[in-house]
């Protein structure tokens, strides 16, 4: 009887972990890659004239630890 439990307690367990897991990646892809290594952050390129408000480099990884820094503007 005990055994049984505990086998219904793991499927349980990981049907619970596999819905969290697939709401994380649809929700937030950069979740995944938290343990990425960071590759080093170029030099920022000169601002285009249409962006006016605050040109930057984000850090972008997909869920299989590619990495790449984005030239963005963000605005104000």
């Amino acid at each position: 009887m005990k055994s049984k439990i505990i086998i219904l307690l793991l499927i349980a367990c990981f049907i619970l972990g596999w819905a969290n897991y697939s709401q994380t990646e649809e929700k937030n892809p950069m979740l995944l890659a938290l343990n990425c290594i960071k590759p080093i952050k170029p030099i920022l390129p000169i601002k285009p004239i249409w962006c006016t408000g605050k040109w930057t480099l984000i850090l972008e990884c997909d869920q299989y630890c590619n990495c790449v820094w984005v030239p963005t503007c963000i605005e104000n």
